[in-house]
């Protein structure tokens, strides 16, 4: 069994190792998009599978919010148009109001919800981890929008504290935090490159 997106990192590496040494591994990452769009997408959303089985091409567990968040992270390195596809997707099947703010579902509307280690507890159906990574997700696609009213969703569930000079989260784990501080630098890159619109910041 493989967590799909566990390539993408591994990808983005030899992207940015392609660039750094004058080397060509563009093969290997197109054929690993090959597959997962021969394969590897889910015939409901057209997003790509959390778990596979790669001996058989089979498809053990459909799109989740957080495995979509997280390899968007990585995917816009060396396959920006499926990146744009797929975060579209993402935004259109997982990204939902929740009371009063703005939250990722871990599984799609009608799909049996089961939360693990990854996603963590899920409220309403909708998860911490998935909305957390979803913040750089959406800031390295471009919607600035999306990325400031997730961070601003992060900051009052996560209950922040000023001690010592220093911002704690007192509702998440340092993993947890780690992550939303990943999803702020990138936001605050992406504003660089392109003002946010009007009314798009919290």
């Amino acid at each position: 069994m493989w967590w799909l997106t566990d390539n993408f990192p591994v990808m983005s590496a030899l992207s940015r190792y392609d660039t750094a040494f004058k080397r060509n591994t563009s093969q290997i990452r197109a054929m690993l998009i090959a597959t997962v769009k021969a394969h590897y997408l889910d015939p409901k959303t057209d997003m790509f599978c959390t778990f596979v089985d790669p001996r058989t091409k089979g498809q053990l567990q459909g799109p989740r919010g957080v495995s979509m968040m997280y390899g968007l992270h990585f995917l816009r390195d060396f396959a920006p148009e499926f990146a744009a596809e797929q975060y579209g997707l993402a935004k259109k099947h997982l990204v939902r109001p929740m009371l009063g703010l703005l939250a990722v579902r871990e599984f799609p509307e009608g799909e049996r919800e089961v939360p693990d280690v990854a996603s963590g507890p899920l409220f309403l159906g909708f998860s911490p981890s998935a909305s957390g990574f979803a913040i750089a997700a959406a800031a390295i696609n471009g919607d600035e929008s999306t990325s400031w009213q997730l961070a601003k969703a992060s900051a009052m569930v996560g209950a922040p504290v000023m001690k010592n000079g220093e911002l704690w989260y007192s509702m998440m784990p340092p993993v947890g935090q780690a992550v939303i501080l990943f999803g702020k630098t990138c936001l605050l890159k992406s504003a660089e490159r392109k003002p946010a619109e009007d009314g798009a910041r919290p």
